[in-house]
């Protein structure tokens, strides 16, 4: 295995000043409540502050924890992303999963949570038992208990549970992002041109033929045997850390009952790693034990995979727009590159068909 020698601050660290850290006089007081022996927070390092939240490290009593805080910003309710992440590591600690952050405090007023530190190393390419154990945690988290039947979890971020569920989400993204590219790029660049001359061709034949398709065969009927999933839902391996070769799982604010298909399609393309073949294969396998997965869930999958490529596309563009990495960091060209590397390599790499030609379930 190959990983970078750091631990979650895998961004960048910046230390901060006492007085400059959010909300530092609350959680003190809330530390030295349940802490047996008084302290002093200290060492505070920023981590990866981007649009979603605000990353903190510290030290207190000799213990490493993590604040994470949520923007406070207008026509942007950020209290469902926090509800999401405290209920469902909640329910994970009533099902003893040990191996995610443990929740020590909150403000849902003020959107921050405080959790345990997570030590470990980043995955950078992925051996198979570690695609094994994340197969394995997703079982967990749905194997039977009545904490998950009695919980009151909600869906998470963008579920879907159908085609056109999926459709029209990617479609409001897209308008998103052409109304931002006229706003804030009135000239034309490269990632403009593309967008519009090429992408949005592309996308509509994509929307089309899935449609047509869905006609002929509703794999996404409702029956006995369909059911929602706890699903973690942006999981991969950015938000994954190895410690002594066990696999942590964080960030979990867009957590809640979803259609275990998207989950998978979602897992196998992500953009940070993208599996191939073999990978695809041995994630699946984990699947089907328990019988978490069928053949329609396969089918399900054939239905939506090209959308939700689309869809990691458009997720791709809007942070760099929006963020303005393509002026700071990166470069409009870099950007376009990525995306078009990516959407070409990703399409043309069906593993998951080939996977359920030759499955029996």
């Amino acid at each position: 295995m190959t990983s970078n020698s750091i631990n979650r601050d895998i961004s960048f660290n910046k230390p901060i000043s006492f007085e400059k850290f959010y909300h530092w006089k609350t959680i003190q007081s809330r530390l030295d409540e349940i802490s047996p022996k008084k302290s002093t927070i200290s060492n505070i390092i920023s981590l990866n502050n981007g649009g979603n939240s605000s990353v903190y490290k510290f030290n207190y009593n000799e213990c490493v924890y993590i604040l994470k805080v949520f923007p406070d910003i207008k026509n942007v309710d950020y209290s469902i992303r926090l509800k999401r992440e405290l209920d469902f590591l909640y329910i994970l600690e009533k099902m003893k999963v040990n191996n995610v952050p443990r929740i020590i405090s909150h403000d849902k007023s003020k959107l921050w949570i405080l959790e345990t530190y997570l030590n470990g190393e980043r995955v950078s390419t992925p051996n198979i038992w570690q695609i094994k154990s994340v197969a394995s945690f997703i079982r967990e988290i749905n194997t039977y208990s009545p904490f998950i039947q009695d919980c009151k979890i909600q869906l998470a971020s963008e579920a879907c549970f159908s085609l056109r569920d999926h459709v029209e989400i990617v479609i409001q993204r897209m308008q998103r992002i052409k109304e931002t590219l006229i706003e804030k790029h009135k000239k034309d660049n490269c990632i403009r041109a593309w967008v519009e001359n090429e992408f949005c061709s592309s996308l509509n034949k994509i929307i089309n033929t899935s449609l047509q398709e869905n006609e002929q065969e509703d794999c996404f009927i409702y029956s006995n045997n369909f059911k929602k999933i706890l699903s973690p839902s942006d999981i991969g391996f950015h938000n994954i850390i190895n410690n002594n070769g066990k696999l942590y799982f964080f960030d979990f604010e867009h957590a809640g009952w979803d259609d275990i298909s998207k989950l998978i399609c979602d897992f196998c393309n992500q953009p940070e790693y993208t599996l191939n073949r073999r990978e695809t294969q041995i994630f699946i396998e984990g699947l089907r034990i328990n019988k978490l997965i069928d053949k329609n869930t396969l089918k399900r999958c054939l239905r939506i995979r090209e959308i939700l490529i689309v869809k990691w596309v458009l997720i791709i563009l809007d942070r760099a727009i929006n963020r303005e990495q393509c002026n700071k960091e990166e470069g409009y060209d870099y950007i376009l590159n990525k995306c078009k590397l990516y959407y070409e390599n990703t399409l043309k790499n069906n593993y998951l068909q080939e996977i359920e030609h030759h499955t029996n379930f």
